[in-house]
């Protein structure tokens, strides 16, 4: 795991000054209200990176963050999933109107649920990442919905982030070895996003 987060911040450099990182560096409040300890990978991703966009398309999610709601986009993203799976086991769950006819028929259980999904981030275009909370956290594996087709990996966050980056791996609409060199990826926060989101 350690040397996972080393080979991640050689490849995707952190910022200079992360926005929203924790000052204490303390994980009592999130994980009290969670219910559960959190990955120690994905604490020191937050730590050294804060609040920002992966190639201003994919965001892990910050419990320290004012500006992009960790809880509310937490509970918005485990409603979806619950609601995907408790509407693919009735009848007439293929009607689903859009995103829903794509992702019913979820395969997994749903956190607080022994082993389920807990969403860590997302994209821009509505992909989702999950850990599969068997096990102790540091044991968590990665789960990726893209538009309702799921792939496991099995390692922690922080390497499923440097094989997809550096095109090890291939998830959305990251394509393993689709230039010659992979391009090295950038971590922008979140207000310079916004900004250029804006025009400005």
């Amino acid at each position: 795991m350690a040397s996972s987060m080393a080979s991640l911040t050689k490849w995707l450099l952190p910022p200079k000054k992360p926005e929203e990182a924790p000052a204490k560096n303390d994980w009592v409040p999130a994980e009290s209200l969670l219910g559960t300890d959190l990955p120690a990978d994905y604490k020191q991703f937050v730590g050294t990176y804060g609040t920002g966009w992966i190639n201003k398309y994919l965001h892990v999610m910050n419990p320290f963050s004012a500006k992009l709601p960790w809880m509310e986009r937490l509970r918005f993203m485990s409603f979806t999933l619950h609601l995907v799976r408790r509407n693919a086991q009735v009848p007439g769950a293929r009607d689903l109107p859009a995103p829903f006819e794509e992702i019913n028929g979820l395969p997994y259980p749903v956190f607080p649920e022994p082993g389920g999904l807990l969403p860590w981030g997302y994209t821009i275009n509505g992909d989702a990442l999950f850990w599969l909370t068997k096990g102790t956290p540091d044991k968590w594996t990665v789960v990726a919905d893209s538009r309702g087709r799921y792939a496991e990996y099995a390692g922690p966050m922080s390497a499923f982030l440097h094989d997809v980056l550096s095109e090890r791996i291939s998830w959305g609409i990251f394509q393993a070895g689709v230039n010659e060199e992979p391009v090295r990826p950038t971590f922008t926060l979140h207000e310079a996003t916004s900004r250029a989101g804006k025009g400005k």
